[in-house]
């Protein structure tokens, strides 16, 4: 994926068991979506305690919040009841795939580079661990990088940040300071 192309749709069953389009997340106004690691993730549970705030943030700059996990429906229902986040299961992780978020490697998740290694710190500092019976859980991907992009209404993708580690998403709202404006 790179600015300036169409987001492809996805069909999912949302926590609700409803079934959805994900280009509903940005019919009346833009969205920022991100692409998360798996639940078992450090990572993720650093994401997680950033997005309440994410979401009112998101909510002044007139975005919608969209979170993709790779989970099932149940198992997103863990972030469903943020206010102001659309949480949108992937378990197969067929949105990942279509958005061109790559794969790391076990020998760069074994010995990591000193930008993941300082961010694992960091995570690990705010009471962050990798969860084992999470990251085992089938729908998840220890090697799926994750990914973020800024949506407008038409599904152009407008922003678009490929993680190059598996720490590589800032979740806190430094990360709307690297927007374009949508107009």
């Amino acid at each position: 994926m790179t600015v300036g192309d169409v987001v492809e749709e996805y069909l999912y069953v949302d926590v609700n068991g409803q079934e959805r389009r994900i280009s509903e997340a940005w019919r009346n106004k833009p969205a920022l979506v991100l692409w998360l690691r798996h639940f078992g993730c450090r990572f993720f549970q650093e994401s997680a305690l950033d997005i309440s705030t994410l979401a009112v943030s998101c909510v002044d700059r007139g975005l919608r919040l969209v979170v993709v996990v790779q989970g099932t429906a149940e198992e997103a229902a863990l972030l469903a009841s943020f206010e102001n986040v659309l949480t949108v299961p992937d378990p197969t992780r067929r949105s990942y795939v279509s958005a061109g978020l790559g794969k790391t490697t076990w020998r760069a998740i074994f010995f990591p580079n000193r930008s993941l290694r300082s961010r694992r710190k960091s995570a690990n500092a705010r009471g962050c661990a990798i969860d084992m019976k999470r990251t085992k859980m089938k729908s998840s991907d220890p090697l799926q990088l994750p990914g973020a992009a800024l949506v407008d209404q038409t599904g152009t993708v407008r922003w678009f940040h490929n993680g190059r580690h598996t720490g590589d998403l800032d979740t806190t709202v430094a990360l709307l300071d690297l927007l374009p404006p949508i107009h």
